[in-house]
């Protein structure tokens, strides 16, 4: 064991396989070689080298552009302002890098790494960590592990790997690959990029044009005010996005879909799906299964694809096609015009119950080769192709 202690100047020492104190505080780019042990390192402002070696070492390097190699152990590093290039190695590390524009390499374990603001490259590897990297355009790279990432505002990259990973990217245009495993993953405003592979995942991607790939498994998916693509797999799944111009792909199973305000797109496949799309324009196919579907406000586009399924245009003048399957249309109360283009007498079914399930000061006109039927506040009713008049056993 030996104690070490700087001159001003630019020093360099060699320590000891034993467990050595190195005190370098008077100024100067330092060059220290601890080797092995548990060694204590303070260096103060200056563009310092610093080798830890093996064990378990706490290294201060102080301000300044500094390069520190921890090696393996659990070892404790703080770099003050600069830009820091960091290696810990493996080992259970706990690094405090600053502000600056920092290069970390943590190595496999259990670390907990923290930057301050600045453009920050951090890697890890296998183990648990926690990694909170301050405002900046970061990008962190964690491999396998359960992971807790807080990457601060601005434009940052994230690539988690496996693992049941807790992710926070703050405001920016961020890319975020979460990687399989139940992920919370939320980005505040902007235009993100994030994509979770199999697993149950939570994701909220905040207000912006967002593209969101869930991927398979039962997933949660919420965005804001914000022109979106949305994507998930198979799965039962969750999915609101906001108010905005969105397209939303749920793939299979039974999933629920809110599409905001705005002119939406929104495919469904195959399961047993509610779908609301709101206040616009939509688009809406519930392709396959026994499907429940809500136009919302405005003129939208409907077919329920094969299923027995449930239409209402709601508000509007709204275009519905049934599909396969004995389908049910709702008849709303107002003054619109809508258009059914594929009902079928004996198999579906019009649900007037807004007007207490009777046809009672309804009128009905063939017109040409089609139904228009007309409620008693107004509204119309055109059933393509059909020229017969529909009964009391055609409604509910």
């Amino acid at each position: 064991m030996a104690n070490f202690t700087g001159l001003p100047g630019n020093d360099t020492q060699t320590g000891t396989q034993q467990d050595d104190t190195f005190n370098f505080t008077q100024g100067g780019h330092d060059t220290i070689n601890a080797l092995g042990g548990h060694d204590t390192i303070t260096a103060g402002a200056g563009d310092d080298q610093i080798s830890g070696g093996q064990g378990n070492d706490t290294i201060d390097a102080g301000d300044g552009d500094n390069e520190i190699n921890a090696g393996p152990g659990n070892n404790s590093i703080i770099a003050g302002g600069g830009d820091d290039v960091i290696d810990a190695a493996s080992g259970n590390d706990d690094i405090d890098a600053g502000d600056g524009d920092n290069v970390i390499n943590a190595g496999s374990g259990h670390n907990v790494i923290t930057t301050g603001s600045g453009d920050d490259d951090i890697t890890v590897g296998s183990g648990n960590d926690i990694i909170n990297s301050g405002a900046g355009d970061d990008v962190i790279n964690t491999g396998q592990g359960n992971d807790t990432i807080d990457s601060g505002d601005d434009d940052d990259v994230i690539n988690a790997g496996p693992g049941e990973d807790v992710i926070d990217a703050g405001e920016g245009d961020n890319d975020i690959d979460a990687g399989s495993g139940h992920n919370f993953v939320t980005a505040g405003a902007g235009a993100d990029t994030i994509a979770a592979g199999t697993g149950n995942d939570v994701i909220n991607a905040g207000d912006g044009d967002n593209s969101v790939d869930a991927g398979p498994g039962n997933n949660i998916v919420t965005t804001g005010s914000g022109d979106d693509d949305i994507a998930t797999g198979s799965g039962r799944d969750i999915v609101d996005s906001g108010d905005g111009d969105d397209a939303i792909d749920t793939g299979g199973q039974a999933d629920v879909v809110d599409g905001g305000g705005g002119d939406d797109v929104i495919f469904a496949g195959s399961g047993d799906d509610a779908i609301v799309a709101g206040a616009g324009e939509d688009v809406i196919n519930g392709q396959g299964g026994l499907d429940e579907i809500s136009g919302g406000d405005d003129d939208d586009v409907i077919d329920g694809g094969s299923g027995a399924d449930t239409i209402s245009g709601d508000a509007g003048n709204d275009d519905m096609t049934g599909g396969l399957g004995a389908d049910v249309f709702v008849v709303n109360t107002g003054t619109d015009a809508d258009t059914i283009q594929d009902f079928e007498d004996g198999t579906d079914l019009l649900d007037f119950s807004a007007f207490g399930s009777s046809l009672a000061g309804s009128t009905q006109n063939v017109v040409g080769p089609d139904l228009v039927i007309t409620t008693p506040d107004g509204g119309t009713i055109t059933l393509v192709g059909q020229s017969t008049l529909i009964t009391a056993a055609d409604i509910i």
